[in-house]
């Protein structure tokens, strides 16, 4: 099925009857989320734009109830009526497995449903830098990939599992994550979804962490990286000095230990979407730390961070406005 975008539409489709057919279409697309909500067309978020479906009508509440009841029944449909919302998975066999969240009440009705089988991409179809290697290679240390929602944190974390997988050396692996979206297949390691309150027990060579937020995990980061583990976690923030000061703001002595003791490198992502081809280049800031320059970090001295990081080219430290000017170079911006 071909389409292309244009002014924020999804073109050159056929006239999509039921829910399957939206489905489909929308995982043809590589889409995050899909919104159904009355007075608007369907609509799907693929990385950061929301783009309506064109030749399909304007939703009411009525054509939204008859896609749901494809994949619910109506008690369960008069369930969610009554208390208002649901959030659920739905699985179409050979096809993805979604999340669903549906909202309704006497003023609206809304349903978000998030694609938890994006497509998966290597290091170089990421078009990362070439220093992400360092994450793969070391044995040990803490490693951070920090950006907004939708700067492609969990694919990074997703393609760096998958490379680490290949190794010939198998390890024990953790994974924690809210949603399974980072998922291994033809696994050579030993790759395991775990809570919180069993990695302790299990103890891995490497914890992944999709999105750093809490007190406990950053006990649990701290007792790994004493046993000389390796740690590689998202975080969300907008610049490297944005990730140390969200760390921090979790608790600042812990954070500030666990940074200065034991970071070695924050990659802070920022998708763009070119004009010129409509592909997405991610733009990068790297902060590489060496032992020797921690007391900036446990004196948390963002002058001297930010100055680190745009004087240190021979370390393979750049800012994103380096990365502009690279496309501009090329005629991508």
């Amino acid at each position: 099925m071909q389409t292309f975008i244009e002014n924020g539409i999804i073109l050159g489709i056929k006239q999509i009857m039921n829910f399957k057919e939206i489905i489909q279409f929308a995982v043809e697309n590589n889409f995050q989320e899909l919104f159904l909500t009355v007075g608007s067309k369907p609509s799907l978020r693929i990385h950061k734009e929301i783009i309506e479906i064109e030749n399909l009508a304007v939703l009411n509440s009525v054509m939204i109830e008859n896609l749901l009841l494809e994949i619910i029944s109506e008690n369960q449909l008069n369930t969610i009526k009554e208390k208002e919302h649901l959030n659920f998975h739905y699985k179409i066999s050979d096809l993805c497995d979604l999340k669903v969240f549906i909202s309704f009440s006497k003023n609206h009705s809304f349903v978000k449903i998030t694609n938890l089988n994006q497509s998966n991409l290597n290091i170089s179809e990421l078009n990362l830098t070439e220093k992400t290697n360092k994450i793969i290679e070391e044995k040990s240390g803490l490693f951070i990939i920090s950006g907004e929602k939708f700067d492609g944190k969990t694919s990074t974390l997703r393609a760096l599992i998958e490379q680490i997988n290949k190794d010939e050396n198998k390890q024990v692996i953790c994974i924690l994550q809210d949603e399974e979206l980072i998922k291994v297949h033809n696994q050579n390691s030993i790759i395991i979804n775990s809570t919180l309150e069993e990695i302790q027990s299990i103890s891995p060579d490497i914890l992944v962490i999709d999105n750093l937020n809490t007190i406990q995990e950053l006990i649990v980061i701290n007792e790994l990286l004493n046993e000389g583990k390796k740690i590689i976690t998202s975080i969300y923030a907008h610049s490297v000095i944005q990730t140390i000061q969200n760390i921090c703001n979790i608790d600042t002595i812990l954070g500030k230990k666990i940074l200065g003791q034991h970071l070695k490198m924050i990659i802070n992502m920022e998708v763009h979407k070119s004009k010129a081809d409509q592909k997405l280049y991610p733009l990068s800031e790297i902060f590489i730390l060496e032992q020797e320059n921690s007391k900036m970090i446990q004196e948390l001295d963002y002058s001297q961070i930010q100055n680190h990081i745009e004087t240190g080219k021979n370390q393979g430290m750049h800012t994103k406005k380096q990365d502009i000017t690279a496309l501009q170079n090329l005629g991508l911006i």
